[in-house]
């Protein structure tokens, strides 16, 4: 099979508190205040200082690992999946074993050969507990990574192989028709096990440890200002590579990532003030492109309160979702109440619409819906919220989350009489 071939099933997620499709927010504008500028160099404020820009231990910062290093799989500009690291790949029939088979001409940064065993050591790495990995959820997919990351099983045991130095193979729990869709995030990419060996938890701070398999090489990381990238020569499709420098600057004011595009210091932004967001689309500087992702509430299930599904189902039912999309989160495409946005394909059609949703979550029904909740809070005993303990919901600083986090606050306070705290 040279070509990526998708094996399409069936498949299900538990109900969260809160789901909807997000829009991404970029903008640019032609203006260029510096003449001077070469034409193949790029300023991108993607937002605040990164948490982690080690591919796997990144969470929603995988922007920059992106561009420094690259999965199996990849996206083309058409948002297509193509072939990556992995040159060609085949998928057995019971769609269990993905076998692939990798570039010879594939480097990282210094020089040295991407082999398979770079992924073997990347994905144990991600599958250790110890490590810190923020989207382990995509390493569930593969054989024995649940029991490795709740400790009752050792790393070695992940359904991961290098059959010989460019041959991998990755064994599947169950088949999954989506899995090369989860291979393209950054979690999936090779990582040097000499390198991480060698400098710890510092690789990633210094650009001569840095060394990655993507398109670009960062050559500068400045805390909280910025961090440059030119384009790596050693890349095996150096050739389609257009920018030869990308300047990403952590600029979190998007009142003054506006005035950068608009007098050319910025060509590209994911931050923009909420308010002109119709002004600028009007204008022809802003485009919300669409973006495959859920935002949800988190609940934990090991909470004496929290577990009676009655509340839970009173939490989801109180939560205005329309209101949010709406009035609060104005780059949202549409409301939701499955974990499965629409978008998603199934056997046959689209997987949301072909399941429907979990409630009714029409303007129509939604005081129908909070006298539901109401009913189920009084049925836990807690009448009007009385007796029920504050609740705690962590979160990033990310203004978007805490907009909508402040919006269901207010929301439970009015229709159930419980008290949220927010903390990031």
């Amino acid at each position: 099979m040279n070509s990526i071939t998708k094996k399409y099933f069936k498949f299900s997620f538990i109900l969260s508190l809160l789901l909807f499709l997000l829009g991404l927010i970029c903008f640019s504008c032609s203006v260029d205040s510096d003449k001077n500028r070469s034409s193949k160099e790029l300023f991108i404020n993607a937002g605040e200082e990164p948490k982690s820009i080690d591919p796997t231990l990144s969470g929603n910062d995988f922007v920059y690992p992106g561009h420094t290093f690259e999965t199996l799989i990849i996206r083309g500009k058409d948002g297509g999946l193509k072939n990556g690291v992995a040159e060609s790949l085949n998928i057995s029939e019971d769609g269990l074993i993905y076998t692939f088979n990798l570039r010879t001409n594939s480097k990282w940064t210094d020089g040295e050969t991407v082999i398979a065993d770079d992924f073997v050591y990347a994905l144990r790495r991600a599958a250790d507990p110890s490590s810190g990995a923020e989207y382990t959820a995509f390493i569930e997919y593969v054989k024995n990574a649940t029991s490795i990351l709740t400790g009752d099983l050792p790393k070695e045991n992940l359904g991961v192989r290098a059959i010989d130095d460019y041959t991998l193979e990755i064994e599947l729990e169950s088949p999954t028709g989506y899995f090369l869709d989860i291979l393209t995030y950054p979690i999936f990419a090779p990582v040097r096990q000499d390198i991480i060996e060698r400098y710890g938890d510092n690789w990633t701070l210094n650009p001569k440890t840095y060394i990655g398999n993507g398109a670009f090489i960062m050559t500068e990381k400045s805390p909280d200002s910025r961090i440059v990238m030119i384009k790596n020569t050693n890349y095996w499709n150096k050739d389609e590579i257009i920018p030869e420098k990308i300047t990403f600057v952590m600029m979190q004011d998007p009142t003054l990532a506006l005035a950068g595009i608009k007098e050319g210091s910025l060509d590209f932004s994911v931050k923009v003030p909420s308010q002109d967001i119709e002004s600028l689309k009007s204008q022809g500087i802003l485009y919300i492109a669409p973006y495959y992702s859920t935002v949800a509430f988190g609940v934990n299930y090991n909470d004496r309160i929290l577990k009676d599904k009655r509340i839970r189902k009173a939490l989801s039912l109180a939560i205005d979702r329309n209101y949010i999309v709406e009035k609060v989160v104005l780059t949202a495409k549409s409301p939701t109440s499955a974990w499965v946005p629409v978008g998603a394909y199934d056997v046959e059609g689209d997987f949301r619409e072909n399941g429907g949703e979990y409630l009714d979550i029409s303007k129509e029904s939604y005081s129908n819906n909070v006298a539901l909740a109401k009913n189920l809070m009084a049925e836990a005993g807690y009448p009007n919220g009385e007796g029920f303990p504050v609740l705690e919901y962590k979160t990033t600083s990310d203004l978007v989350y805490m907009q909508v986090a402040e919006a269901v606050q207010q929301m439970w306070k009015e229709n159930l009489g419980i008290d949220l705290q927010i903390s990031s």
